[in-house]
């Protein structure tokens, strides 16, 4: 059975819709934005009269609009889960430091051909 792509497009931007996300159709475009604002609380201000066109080629001149046609087009903000921690954050575990230890102390030695085979 061959698999058809999804034709709707999001309302936020009419780009093509990658699915539900935060409760409405959307791209992944719109996705990560509206992520990424609700998670660190933009407060983003319009430059003109909060009329501006958010659209495939105009999406990016006004973060306002884009965000409030976001909200409009039904994206919960409740829905927008915690940042999970990030994996470089993570402290090295003393087992990791005393091999690195060990590893650097075996590294200025000099080995005979015997030791080697």
């Amino acid at each position: 059975m061959k698999r058809i792509k999804s034709r709707i497009q999001s309302y936020p931007t009419f780009l093509q819709c990658a699915g539900k996300h935060y409760g409405a159709s959307s791209c992944d475009g719109c996705k990560g934005f509206f992520r990424r604002s609700v998670r660190k609380k933009h407060a983003y201000t319009c430059r003109f009269d909060r009329g501006c066109v958010v659209d495939k080629d105009k999406r990016n001149q006004c973060r306002y609009c884009r965000l409030r046609k976001c909200f409009k087009a039904g994206m919960k903000k409740d829905a927008v889960q915690n940042e999970r921690d990030r994996i470089s954050s993570r402290k090295p575990s003393t087992e990791d430091m005393t091999m690195s230890s060990d590893s650097s102390k075996l590294a200025g030695r000099t080995w005979t051909k015997k030791e080697l085979a």
